[in-house]
């Protein structure tokens, strides 16, 4: 009935394919697991009622990619009520909610007010919903994205984002509220849907483009030989690794290719985060997208080969050591990774 992967486990999952399984209520790959979850691929399974992906799972979600599934009500990807639910550098792709949140619902239970989630370096891309938020509907919550990526959603209202509030006492008032940084969404503040219930100034953007990502090579919908009949549509992976003049990661070469054009998503996240494990060219600052911070970031261009000789105090890895490269270590001055 719930879990039709696996339910109610406390233990961490990684590197685990959960793969074309059906609850009839909620949680059609994974529901009721607390322990932490990554480097997973939870693709095309179906929950009847909510959560097609996931359903109440709570902790850090890193570096999964969430495609492909459907959930009758709300969440296709991935159903969280109450307790937070973080993302880090995850693909939520493709999934289909019958009513909210293509990719993502999540909604606080309205005991002592509103949580913070917060979703980093992710890639919320192509999900579905009938009603709202096509890529995430949050209800109560008080969501922080930041150097995240949401282009290709659809829904009724909100093809990107849906702010809603649906209050759980009358006397009681628990407004959530959005904040959006350093990302690219498709369409702007127009995709976002924000409840007219709502007070003013819940939602907050700062350092946001709304440009295409050129992702390598999109996944789609196939109609299954009925394009009259959208539900028996299926998904087909893509590949959302940005496109770089300098060099992209291409897992199925496993190696490192070349485009002819190069993404805006590439330097353009929060130039106080850490580039983490990003290849050389990487521009000293964060790419937006699933991929950031990673060892398949894709490289930095500057409009010629990447350098033979890497320059002692050349940051950024434009062959040159100037004051761009001060300003990135200006900006990082002092700080202590370990």
């Amino acid at each position: 009935v719930y879990g039709g992967g696996l339910a109610i486990c406390d233990s961490e999952i990684e590197y685990c394919d959960i793969l074309n399984n059906l609850a009839i209520k909620d949680g059609g790959g994974l529901e009721s697991c607390s322990g932490p979850i990554s480097n997973c691929k939870i693709s095309n399974n179906t929950a009847l009622q909510n959560g097609g992906g996931l359903s109440a799972c709570y902790g850090m979600i890193q570096g999964c990619q969430i495609s492909g599934n459907r959930a009758g009500d709300g969440g296709g990807g991935i159903f969280r009520q109450g307790l937070p639910l973080n993302l880090l550098d995850c693909e939520i792709i493709g999934n289909v909610a019958g009513v909210d949140g293509g990719g993502i619902f999540v909604a606080s239970l309205g005991l002592g007010g509103p949580m913070t989630i917060t979703y980093l370096n992710c890639t919320i891309a192509d999900n579905r919903a009938l009603m709202s938020g096509g890529g995430i509907a949050h209800d109560r919550v008080r969501l922080e994205l930041d150097n995240c990526i949401l282009y290709g959603n659809w829904a009724m209202q909100g093809e990107q984002v849906s702010l809603q509030y649906v209050p759980t006492d009358p006397f009681q008032y628990e407004a959530g509220s959005l904040g959006i940084a350093n990302a690219d969404i498709q369409g702007g503040t127009g995709a976002i849907y924000y409840d007219p219930e709502l007070p003013e100034g819940m939602i907050h953007e700062y350092g946001n483009i709304d440009m295409d990502p050129l992702f390598a090579q999109p996944g789609h919908w196939d109609p299954n030989e009925t394009p009259e009949a959208v539900e028996d549509d299926f998904w087909v992976d893509g590949d959302y690794h940005l496109k770089s003049q300098a060099g992209r990661w291409d897992a199925q070469m496993e190696d490192w290719a070349t485009d002819e054009v190069t993404s805006p998503c590439i330097d353009a996240g929060n130039v106080d985060s850490a580039i983490g494990y990003e290849p050389f060219p990487n521009g000293g600052v964060i790419n937006m997208g699933a991929y950031g911070g990673t060892a398949e970031a894709s490289k930095s261009y500057f409009g010629a080969e990447p350098c033979e000789t890497i320059l002692t105090g050349d940051i950024n890895g434009d062959c040159m050591v100037t004051v761009a490269d001060l300003a990135i270590l200006s900006r990082h001055w002092l700080k202590d990774a370990r």
